[in-house]
């Protein structure tokens, strides 16, 4: 069986259903059997299949209804008739898989609902949201009342923890991790490759509060504890005070984001530098099965062309107001740190920050956002917040150099996407993120808003 190591998103809800006393699984899903390292045997304790599918005779049965994937990247507009029609069938699928399995004399059917993005929980239970009314995804479950992947994971931080964890609702991330909110700490579970985000991330917060600054350890969480249990990897860290950053900030909010941004480029530790442009190019080609050479390669290296030389340093990786915490106006903390890595470009961060902006301002696609948004705002030079940026780290940001970096930005975005979350590189998300910036590059590379 194939054993890919991609991370998948649309496994998240596993640690919150799986039993943690089961160890074999028998499953028809390669990506599932990979993320569960299932051997494919006969006799299994958990069988996971489409009801149409399921052969029968394990201890439990887990069938999966729906990818989980929502109205990400969706206009507003089309939300609510997408979330109608999706997560209507969502619904009807999970209500006619629970009949066939009572048919067949299973017993203890519960059907859970979850979505990326969102929570995981019993859809007997109360819904205020439209998302758990109306899932994009609902997992049906048979087989004994027992102790869960995350029931064994919260014994195990209330054991190694300190002090008491109060778990709040569990979250399917588009990570593939599963996230527990807790009014003091936030727990994160991972099983299969996901693990290795959680290990990224700890890796981040140890360096940063080793070597980094006051600026950069005041505002981002320590890591409590860490451990694995069964199969799933967890990791508790500090839930830090503050609110949602605000789609116009203040200038002091943007005063605090670039010295935070300036401070972690600087951070020491440089290895590994990451891919170059091209690198991002060559990627997102195979990913995508676009044609060898043509705009997209002629945009890597006229972009590789202006940023060599540009010092290397730390980034974030996913800069963005959702990751923001904000206090009396001013930055308090910067969380999620999963795709965090040493030797990166400069600006990466400070882009995603703007783009992000302008999508939430405009409604846009990110490739509304890069290309009428991001690309006058380089050719303008930028803003003072990339004025202010560029003096911390000591470089001259020309207009030139700002729209190379706006290329390197789109490329390491969408080739990231494609690397380690090929499930997401779907028809739609071409037509949304990839389709229109293609079309945009001019033969020399440049992109044309």
């Amino acid at each position: 069986m194939p054993q890919p190591q991609e991370i998948q998103p649309r496994h998240a809800w596993l640690p919150a259903l799986l039993p943690a006393s089961a160890r074999s699984f028998r499953v028809d899903d390669a990506e599932l059997a990979a993320t569960l390292e299932a051997t494919g045997g006969d006799a299994a304790d958990v069988e996971i299949a489409p009801v149409g599918r399921l052969r029968g005779g394990a201890t439990w049965t887990l069938v999966p209804v729906g990818s989980g994937s929502g109205v990400e990247g969706l206009h507003r507009a089309g939300e609510a008739a997408v979330r109608l029609w999706h997560g209507g069938r969502v619904r009807a699928a999970a209500a006619a898989a629970a009949r066939r399995l009572r048919r067949r004399g299973d017993e203890h059917i519960a059907t859970w609902r979850w979505e990326l993005g969102g929570e995981v929980r019993p859809a007997r239970s109360r819904a205020p949201r439209a998302s758990a009314r109306l899932p994009f995804g609902a997992v049906v479950r048979s087989g004994p009342e027992t102790p869960t992947v995350l029931d064994e994971v919260l014994a195990a931080v209330a054991r190694d923890g300190g002090e008491p964890f109060r778990p709040g609702p569990a979250q399917a991330r588009h990570s593939g991790v599963l996230l527990v909110d807790g009014p003091q700490a936030l727990l994160r579970v991972a099983l299969g490759p996901a693990r290795v985000l959680l290990d990224a991330e700890a890796a981040a917060l140890e360096r940063i509060h080793s070597d980094g600054s006051s600026v950069l350890v005041s505002r981002v969480p320590a890591t409590l504890a860490r451990g694995r249990e069964g199969l799933a990897s967890w990791s508790l860290e500090q839930r830090l005070a503050g609110g949602r950053s605000p789609l116009d900030p203040s200038p002091a909010l943007v005063e605090d984001e670039v010295a935070f941004l300036a401070a972690l480029h600087g951070l020491a530790g440089g290895d590994p530098v990451q891919p170059s442009t091209a690198e991002d190019a060559q990627t997102l080609a195979r990913a995508a099965r676009l044609p060898a050479g043509g705009a997209l390669e002629g945009a890597a290296a006229w972009a590789d062309g202006l940023l060599d030389g540009l010092p290397r340093g730390w980034s974030h990786g996913d800069f963005f107001p959702g990751n923001l915490l904000v206090a009396g106006g001013r930055l308090a903390g910067v969380v999620d740190w999963q795709s965090a890595a040493p030797g990166e470009l400069p600006f990466l961060d400070l882009l995603q920050l703007v783009a992000h902006r302008l999508r939430w301002a405009h409604d846009a696609s990110h490739a509304e956002a890069v290309l009428a948004g991001l690309v006058p705002w380089a050719r303008r030079g930028g803003d003072g917040s990339a004025a202010a940026y560029a003096d911390a780290i000591g470089v001259e940001a020309s207009p030139e150099l700002l729209e190379a970096l706006v290329v390197a930005y789109w490329l390491r975005r969408a080739a990231f996407d494609a690397r380690v979350y090929p499930s997401r590189v779907t028809p739609r998300w071409r037509r949304r993120n990839l389709d229109p910036v293609l079309a945009g590059l001019a033969p020399d590379g440049r992109l044309a808003p």
